[in-house]
C-alpha cells in the first residue's frame, strides 16, 4: 500500500496532516530549511486551489439550478402560448400558425389501416428456399405498404425474419429437419398496421411440402 494515497483530496490532507510535525522536527528527519519552506510554501498553494475549486463546484451547482428551474418555467410558459396559438388556429385557420412561425400539426390520415394477408401460395426451390406468395387489399391512394414476416419453426416462439416492400417472400434460411413451419405476415404502413395473418406450411420427409393457412392468428 503506497504511503501517500493515490486520490487527490487523499493527497492534501495527507501533508496537511504531516506539515507541523515535518516543519518542527526539521534537521531530525533529514530536512533542511530550505526544503521545509518550499513544501509549505506548495502546500499554502495546493490548499488554496482547492479551495477555489470547491467554491467552483458549489457555483456551478447553483447555477445549473437556476438554469434548470428557469427553462423549466420557460417551458410552461411556452407550452401554454403554443395553446393559445392552437386555439386561435381553430377559429382563425391556419395562417395563424404561419404568423406565429409554427408548424401546422399534421392531419390525421382518413386512410383505413391494410388489410389482412390471404390467398397464400408457397413453392419449394430447387435450392431448398420457400418462396412464399400471398394477396393482401391496400386502401385506395395508401402508399408505402410493408409486410413484416415473423416465422415460428415446430411450435417454436416467432422470430422476426424481415420486412418485405411486396407479396412476395423468398425464406433462405430454412434449417434442415424442419417439419412445420408457420409464418405470420402483418401489413404495415406509417399511418397504420393491419391485422396479422398466419399460414402453415407442413414439410414431408419425402421432399413434399404441404399446408394451410390460419388466418388472424388461429394457428
Amino acid at each position: 500500500m503506497p504511503i501517500v494515497p493515490r486520490d487527490r483530496k487523499g493527497k492534501l490532507r495527507f501533508f496537511q496532516a504531516h506539515r507541523d510535525v515535518w516543519l518542527s522536527q526539521g534537521e531530525s528527519i533529514g530536512l533542511d530549511a530550505e526544503t521545509l519552506a518550499a513544501f509549505d510554501a506548495d502546500l499554502a498553494a495546493a490548499e488554496q486551489a482547492f479551495g477555489e475549486q470547491q467554491a467552483h463546484l458549489q457555483s456551478a451547482r447553483t447555477a445549473t439550478a437556476k438554469w434548470n428551474s428557469a427553462l423549466k418555467r420557460l417551458d410552461r410558459r411556452g407550452s401554454l402560448m403554443l395553446l393559445r396559438i392552437k386555439n386561435a388556429a381553430k377559429s382563425e385557420g391556419v395562417g395563424v400558425y404561419l404568423r406565429a412561425w409554427v408548424d401546422a400539426p399534421a392531419r390525421p390520415s382518413r386512410l383505413r389501416p391494410p388489410g389482412t394477408p390471404g390467398g397464400f401460395q408457397y413453392k419449394l426451390l430447387p435450392s431448398s428456399a420457400l418462396e412464399l406468395r400471398w394477396t393482401c387489399r391496400i386502401p385506395r391512394g395508401s402508399k408505402g405498404t410493408q409486410y413484416l414476416i415473423h416465422r415460428s419453426i415446430d411450435g417454436g416462439k416467432f422470430v422476426y425474419l424481415k420486412q418485405a416492400g411486396k407479396r412476395r417472400f423468398i425464406d433462405r434460411t430454412l434449417p434442415a429437419g424442419a417439419a412445420r413451419v408457420i409464418y405470420e405476415i402483418t401489413a404495415s404502413r406509417p399511418t397504420g398496421q393491419g391485422e396479422a395473418a398466419r399460414f402453415n406450411v407442413n414439410l414431408g420427409v419425402s421432399g413434399d411440402v404441404q399446408g394451410d393457412a390460419a388466418l388472424n392468428g388461429a394457428a
